[in-house]
C-alpha cells in the first residue's frame, strides 16, 4: 500500500516487516533455503507418555525453529485470527498433547490439550493483572477487574463473587424462563420481519446476538436496550441509549485480536495503529451506555424481592462497607456481562443453528422433540419449564456439541503455583500455562471423528461416544468456573426451543470463522429462514 518494506537480517535469513492499515504485523520471509525441519513424531504420544513417566519430569517440547525475535509466529502462518486452529495442526505435527508456544521471543506460554490434566490445571489461581509478557494485553482496556479477568488474589475477587452469585443460582435462573420466552418471542418477530413472509435470508449471529443483548439487559440490568429493534433499524443511531451492542463488541474483540500481536512486540506500538483507534472508541460508546444503564436502574430503587446482578452490585456499593466497590470496579462487571454474558448465548445459538441447517435429519428430530414440550405447554413457550426442557436429551445434545466445535472462549489461562508437572513436563513456579479448549474438544481419542458435528455422541452412545464426557468443558470448571453457565445454558435451550419450532432452517453461505476472542464468523452466519 506504498509503504516501504524493512529488512530485518537475522541468522536464518532475511525477513521484511511492514506495518498495515489493518494493524497487523505482516513478516515474509525472503527466499533463502528453508532451514525449519518437519515435526515428526518419533513415537506415538501413548509411548511418549510412557516413556515420560519412567524416566520424570522433562522439558516441555517447542516447535522448531523458534526464530529470532518472531518466535514461533512462522509456524502459525502468521495467522492471528486463527491461533487455535493453527496450534491444533502443530500438537499433531509434533505427536504432543503439550508444547511451548513463543508469540515473538518475549511472549511464551506452556499450551496443553492434555486430559485429565487440563482439570487439574483449571484448580490453579488466575494472575492476569501480575502476568508479564502473556497477559489481557489490550483487552486490559476493556475488561479491566472484572470476574472473568481479576486476579485470583485480589480480596474483591471472593467479595464480588458474593454479591454477584445469588443472582445466577439455578433456583434463580429458572424462575427467569418466562422472561427468556418473551426475549425469544421477540427475535420470531424479528427474523419473520427481516426474511419476509415467505421466508429469507437471515444473519443469525446478529439477531442472536441483539436477543441475548436484550436478555441480559432485561434479566441482570432491568433495562430495555432494544437491540433486536437495531436489527430492523439498521445502522447505529446517534443516541448512545440505543448503540448497537453487538457491533460494539465485535469491534472491541476484533481490533483486540488484531492489536495483539503488535502489542507483545511493544505494548506502546498498538496506540500508534489506525485499529487502536476504532477499539478506544467502541470501548467509549459502551461506557457511555453503561454509564446511562447505571442511572437508570439506580433511580428505579431497589426491592428485597429483585434478583437482577445490576442491583445486587449497587446495593452493595451503598452499603456501610461498600467502599470497596468503587465505580471502575462496578463498570468492569458490566463490560464483562456484556462481553461474556450474551456472547456465549449468542455464539452457541447460531453455530447451533448454522449445523443444523445442513443436517436436515438432526433438525426435524429435534422439532418433534421440542415440539412435544411445546404442546404439553399449550403452545405457549413462557409456560415451558425448567423440567420439560431437561426432557429434551436431543436439545441437549446439540447444545453439547456446539459447545464442544464452537467452544466461546477457545483457550483459558491459568498461573502454576509452584513448580508443577503437566502431562510429564515441567512447568516452573509462575510461568503461564494455557489450556487449549479449542484443541482438547478436538482429540481423536476423546471425541471420535472431532471435527464432525455429532448431536448424537451425547445421546447414542456407540462409536461416536465421547471417551470420556467430562472432557467438555467449555465453561472452565474449577474455582474460576463460569459464574453464568446455568444462565447461559437455559437460555440457549428456550431460545433453541423456540426457533427450531418457528422455522425450518437452510444454509446459505459458508462463515469465515475466526478466533477473535470468542469463536465468531468475519461475514456473520447467514442462513435461509422459512416461517413453519
Amino acid at each position: 500500500k506504498g509503504t516501504r518494506p524493512v529488512p530485518c537480517v537475522t541468522a536464518r535469513g532475511t525477513f521484511f516487516i511492514m506495518m498495515m492499515s489493518s494493524s497487523t504485523v505482516l513478516v515474509a520471509r525472503s527466499p533463502t533455503p528453508s532451514r525449519r525441519r518437519p515435526c515428526v513424531a518419533a513415537r506415538s504420544i501413548v509411548e511418549r507418555q510412557a516413556v515420560t513417566a519412567a524416566r520424570g519430569p522433562r522439558v516441555v517440547p517447542q516447535p522448531q525453529p523458534v526464530w529470532p525475535v518472531l518466535g514461533n509466529l512462522p509456524q502459525l502462518e502468521f495467522d492471528v485470527m486463527r491461533i487455535p486452529a493453527q496450534v491444533a495442526k502443530l500438537y499433531g505435527e509434533m505427536g504432543t498433547n503439550t508444547m511451548r508456544v513463543a508469540l515473538f521471543s518475549n511472549a511464551v506460554a506452556v499450551r496443553t490439550r492434555s486430559y485429565p490434566d487440563a482439570l487439574r490445571v483449571l484448580q490453579w489461581p488466575k494472575e492476569m493483572q501480575k502476568r508479564k509478557g502473556i497477559g489481557l494485553g489490550v483487552l486490559q482496556e476493556f475488561l479491566g477487574e472484572g470476574l472473568a479477568s481479576i486476579d485470583s488474589s485480589n480480596p474483591s475477587y471472593k467479595r464480588l463473587l458474593e454479591v454477584m452469585n445469588p443472582s445466577f443460582r439455578k433456583v434463580t435462573t429458572d424462575a427467569m424462563l418466562s422472561d427468556f420466552a418473551a426475549v425469544g418471542g421477540r427475535m420470531v418477530d424479528t427474523i419473520r420481519q427481516v426474511a419476509g413472509p415467505g421466508g429469507g435470508e437471515v444473519d443469525m449471529q446478529a439477531v442472536a446476538g441483539a436477543a441475548t443483548v436484550d436478555s441480559i439487559g432485561l434479566l441482570h440490568f432491568r433495562t430495555d436496550l432494544g437491540q433486536l429493534g437495531r436489527v430492523l433499524r439498521g445502522p447505529m443511531s446517534a443516541d448512545l441509549d440505543e448503540g448497537d451492542v453487538p457491533a460494539m463488541m465485535n469491534d472491541i474483540t476484533r481490533e483486540a485480536q488484531m492489536l495483539m500481536l503488535p502489542g507483545l512486540l511493544n505494548p506502546g506500538l498498538t496506540r500508534v495503529l489506525p485499529g487502536y483507534a476504532r477499539y478506544r472508541d467502541a470501548i467509549s460508546r459502551l461506557d457511555a451506555l453503561i454509564e446511562r444503564v447505571v442511572q437508570g436502574r439506580r433511580s428505579q430503587g431497589f426491592r428485597d424481592e429483585d434478583r437482577d446482578v445490576l442491583g445486587a452490585i449497587l446495593q452493595a456499593q451503598d452499603a456501610e462497607d461498600g467502599d470497596w466497590l468503587t465505580r471502575d470496579l462496578v463498570r468492569d462487571q458490566l463490560t464483562t456481562l456484556f462481553f461474556a454474558g450474551s456472547d456465549t448465548t449468542a455464539s452457541t445459538v447460531a453455530w447451533c443453528l448454522y449445523e443444523l441447517s445442513k443436517n436436515q435429519e438432526a433438525q426435524r428430530a429435534l422439532r418433534d422433540e421440542v415440539g412435544k414440550q411445546l404442546a404439553d405447554a399449550g403452545g405457549d413457550p413462557a409456560k415451558v419449564t425448567a423440567k420439560m426442557l431437561d426432557a429434551c436429551p436431543l436439545l441437549a445434545g446439540c447444545m453439547k456439541e456446539t459447545l464442544r466445535v464452537y467452544p466461546p472462549a477457545p483457550v483459558i489461562m491459568r498461573d502454576a503455583p509452584d513448580d508443577e508437572v503437566v502431562d510429564g513436563y515441567l512447568v516452573p513456579k509462575g510461568q503461564a500455562i494455557v489450556i487449549d479448549i479449542y484443541g482438547l474438544h478436538r482429540r481423536p481419542d476423546l471425541f471420535p471423528e472431532p471435527d464432525r458435528w455429532l448431536p448424537e455422541r451425547w445421546t447414542e452412545g456407540g462409536r461416536h461416544a465421547p471417551a470420556d464426557a467430562k472432557a467438555l468443558i467449555p465453561f472452565a470448571p474449577g474455582p474460576r468456573s463460569c459464574i453464568g453457565r446455568y444462565f447461559a445454558e437455559r437460555e440457549t435451550q428456550l431460545f433453541l426451543c423456540i426457533l427450531v419450532a418457528g422455522f425450518e432452517w437452510t444454509s446459505s453461505q459458508e462463515p469465515d470463522i475466526a478466533h477473535a476472542v470468542t469463536i465468531t464468523s468475519l461475514n456473520g452466519i447467514h442462513l435461509n429462514a422459512r416461517p413453519i
